[in-house]
């Protein structure tokens, strides 16, 4: 899921340049950065990839201690 919105976003922001010469910007808000929803796509696959990546590494660091300490235990 976090892989395909990167890569939705990235295609919606290309076909805008390759279209209409630069990318679209639906959203100008006061206290914000200009941005379109190809952007924030992007921006929240790039956030779950990341947590997903690390939510899954601390479960191996987790399952491999559990080992190390099973294998001390039986000697």
């Amino acid at each position: 899921m976090a892989l395909g919105l990167i890569f939705d976003g990235a295609f919606s922001n290309l076909l805008d340049r390759l279209r209409f010469g630069g990318v679209v910007d639906f959203f100008n808000l006061a206290y914000l950065p200009a941005f379109n929803l190809a952007d924030s796509y992007i921006l929240i696959g790039t956030l779950l990839l990341f947590f997903t990546l690390k939510k899954r590494h601390s479960l191996t660091l987790k399952t491999e201690t559990a080992v190390d300490l099973r294998q001390v235990d039986s000697k």
